[in-house]
């Protein structure tokens, strides 16, 4: 039904800068075909202001993502129908990826100390 919700246990996503999210979703029953609506807290469910919407669903499997730029020590996740009426929504494949933002090494050989002319520089990342 619409005002169905699932909502996970709390994460530790705090080593992290984001996530995204994947799943699998399709419609079923009668009416129309509604959205997957996924909230986010960030305080251990307290709250949920972060809310985002996968594309409507259709009658056949279809893979959904979301990114999720705010995560913390105390991650929640909640998903329900977009819609209070309608078809219901099913889910399969819950994937949470979780992402870390590397910055660029840079080795540098002061000249006066290495012996190396020029200055030898290595940039190591992408």
């Amino acid at each position: 039904a619409p005002s169905d919700n699932l909502i996970t246990a709390t994460y530790d996503l705090s080593a992290y800068d984001s996530a995204t999210f994947t799943v699998n979703i399709k419609s079923f029953g009668d009416g129309t075909h509604r959205a997957l609506r996924v909230d986010v807290s960030t305080d251990s469910g307290l709250t949920f202001p972060h809310s985002y919407l996968t594309l409507i669903t259709s009658s056949v499997y279809v893979t959904q993502t979301i990114n999720i730029p705010n995560v913390s020590d105390t991650t929640v996740i909640k998903f329900s129908n977009n819609g209070t009426s309608g078809r219901g929504i099913r889910m399969q494949s819950l994937k949470l990826t979780t992402a870390v933002t590397v910055s660029n090494p840079t080795i540098s050989f002061d000249t006066a100390t290495s012996g190396i002319t020029p200055p030898l520089q290595i940039d190591l990342g992408s």
